[in-house]
């Protein structure tokens, strides 16, 4: 018995010896390679394993998510933007007092991996604003040692973020927001007149239509049946165009007559201004106008695999790595939700994996939520397989599973507590699911392929899904259907065209859904 006593204690101290080795031997390559990369000009800002923050190298905290990632479906970190997954299992956030690094320690090459290190504008320390910017440096005199590696005196601060960090705004041109395209509008009713402009910008060419409405109604310059009666060239902000007129006998459409103008687009408006009326004077359209855009900017895009924001003058970087796409901001303005890849394959509910030619696509798709002011990023849904979601028997298995996302139907409710989307499920139809956005409440809404949330009206709140059903005595129809938020069935709108719909009854206060 001594013997085995010995024994056992001998291999405890093995065990202990060879483990604090391997935490020096990590904690030295570390060191090893950030030397390598930065001379001794580096302080860590941050530090975490598995979405956590820590003090220090813990090989038992590196091998504990090891074990959650690989071995239990728990695997949901929350820090770092949820992106220490994988083969990333201790991730330090570095600044060299000029610009701020990321980097993972992979177990698979044993060392430091710096391949998603690149710099980026937001990652400049200069283009952080003022009051941010000290939080992202370091003084040599007063960075700590901790172990081998040199932490900043702020390391680990609450305010110190991984990805989002609220920076400058971005002096960057988008064509997203110089484009003359879109549907803008004036009025002016002392005089009866309105005047609408729908412009299509295609590279330095610029296509169009207008309706004029003037003298209270009484003279409308506008035939919908003549298509676009405006064409020009774009050399920069300004436009240059000749305009049919559709009263008169020119030679535009319909007999138009032929005028000249130049359009200026300025920040979120446009300037109009004829400069030579159509012969004989036969037009209605103002000689000058300052028109804004008929409907809401969506202040949200994506360029580039990233979201940005518009606050109505600069733009904001709000995501980095290039993964993200379909942003859409939420009625109230404060938050933009859009998706990202998993990285695991999605259920397939039709065709083979070599039906997709770029792998990337068979991924799964993930809702994720940012703040407009890129502080605050959160995970609100995850992909989920038929065999996650608990439930026995393939109908209702589908109806847990999230995989591939229809980017139209991302939709917020109009309160923005709600997100609406459709996932991949059966042959014939997809699956209508609905989150709170603080990532709560998932659940399945009904089955259906197309998804509008009424935003206005007496059925504010309510669904218009397009569902795929069999008829008793064979075939199938796709109608448009009313669908209470919960995923009641409150009655067919129109058969195959929408166009059917009585969308002004339809979006009026005085239309009232009837649920039995």
């Amino acid at each position: 018995m001594k013997k085995i006593g010995l024994l056992l204690l001998m291999t405890i101290v093995l065990i202990g010896l060879l483990y604090f080795a391997t935490e020096q031997i990590i904690s030295l390559k570390i060191s090893s390679g950030l030397k390598e990369k930065f001379g001794d000009n580096y302080a860590i800002l941050k530090m975490q394993i598995g979405g956590e923050p820590v003090e220090r190298v813990s090989l038992w905290r590196m091998l504990k998510a090891v074990y959650t990632y690989n071995f239990t479906k728990k695997y949901e970190p929350q820090g770092s933007a949820g992106l220490t997954g994988k083969s990333y299992y201790l991730t330090p956030l570095i600044s060299d007092n000029d610009a701020i690094y990321l980097c993972n320690w992979s177990f698979r090459m044993f060392k430091l991996d710096f391949s998603d290190s690149s710099i980026a504008s937001w990652d400049i320390i200069d283009n952080l604003p003022d009051n941010i910017a000290p939080l992202y440096r370091f003084n040599k005199r007063t960075r700590k040692r901790r172990g081998y590696l040199w932490v900043s005196d702020n390391f680990n601060n609450d305010k110190v973020c991984y990805y989002y960090r609220t920076t400058k705004s971005l002096d960057v041109e988008t064509s997203e927001l110089n484009s003359f395209s879109g549907e803008w509008f004036t009025s002016d009713d002392s005089k009866g007149l309105s005047f609408t402009l729908e412009l299509q910008q295609n590279g330095e060419k610029l296509t169009g239509k207008y309706t004029a409405i003037a003298m209270h109604g009484n003279r409308i310059d506008a035939d919908p049946d003549a298509g676009r009666n405006i064409h020009g060239s774009i050399n920069g902000n300004k436009a240059d165009v000749v305009f049919g007129s559709f009263y008169g006998q020119g030679m535009g459409p319909r007999g138009s007559e032929i005028g000249k103008a130049i359009i200026v687009r300025k920040g979120d408006h446009l300037e109009w201004r004829v400069v030579d009326p159509p012969e004989n004077g036969y037009y209605f359209c103002p000689d000058s106008a300052v028109l804004r855009m008929q409907e809401k900017i969506n202040k949200a895009f994506e360029k580039e695999g990233n979201i940005f924001y518009h606050d109505g003058s600069k733009v904001f970087q709000l995501t980095g790595k290039g993964q993200n796409r379909t942003p859409v901001l939420s009625p109230d303005g404060r938050m933009v939700a859009f998706l990202r890849k998993s990285e695991r394959e999605a259920y397939l509910s039709v065709g083979g994996r070599e039906d997709f030619i770029d792998k990337k696509d068979l991924l799964g798709d993930q809702i994720w939520i940012v703040t407009i002011d890129g502080k605050k990023e959160w995970l609100a849904c995850k992909d989920r397989t038929p065999a996650e979601s608990g439930i026995k028997g393939i109908t209702e298995s589908l109806r847990r599973t999230i995989a591939h996302i229809d980017d139209p139907s991302l939709q917020f409710s109009p309160d923005s507590k709600k997100i609406y989307f459709i996932s991949s499920a059966w042959v014939t139809s997809g699956a209508v699911h609905s989150v709170n956005i603080d990532g709560t409440g998932e659940q399945f809404i009904t089955d259906g392929n197309t998804l509008q949330v009424i935003d206005k009206g007496g059925a504010k709140g309510y669904l218009i899904i397009r569902r795929h059903k069999y008829f008793l005595t064979g075939g199938s129809y796709d109608w448009l259907w009313l669908v209470s938020p919960e995923g009641k069935e409150i009655g067919p709108l129109s058969d195959y065209n929408e166009d059917n719909i009585d969308w002004d009854f339809l979006y009026s206060e005085h239309f009232s859904p009837y649920e039995n």
